[in-house]
């Protein structure tokens, strides 16, 4: 088992109000080396509620829903390819470790395209303005 004592931080602090599909925020994450990382999201409205996720190819790879705050403990960002057979990450790994001896085919191959979004969910962040007083 090999461990990393190496740790970066790397805090984004945006100002943000979910649009009218309601999603807060959407970042493409560009991955130089493999690296586990952990990813909180607090929201300035505590009774908001909302879906944090990590996306591979517009597939959920990882995620949580929270109120006001929300934590992904841990997922490991890889940078090489993955296969495209559409397998869950944990059924990849399983054939990986059995096809250890095997040549990869190039084409079944293409880079990860990660992306972290946070969606509202149960209208809990309304966008729309009280009525205002009627003037006679």
């Amino acid at each position: 088992v090999e461990v990393s004592s190496t740790f970066h931080a790397h805090e984004i602090q945006e100002y943000c109000l979910p649009n009218r599909e309601n999603q807060l925020f959407r970042f493409a994450m560009k991955v130089t080396q493999d690296c586990p990382v952990s990813i909180q999201l607090s929201t300035s409205k505590r009774d908001a509620y909302f879906k944090l996720e990590v996306l591979d190819h517009e597939m959920p790879v990882a995620g949580t829903q929270g109120r006001g705050h929300g934590v992904i403990p841990v997922y490991s960002l890889l940078r090489g390819s993955r296969a495209t057979k559409g397998n869950t990450i944990a059924e990849e790994e399983e054939e990986a470790e059995e096809e250890d001896t095997s040549v990869s085919n190039v084409e079944d191959e293409k880079p990860h395209k990660y992306i972290l979004q946070a969606t509202i969910v149960r209208d809990s962040w309304p966008l729309r303005t009280p009525p205002g007083p009627t003037s006679p």
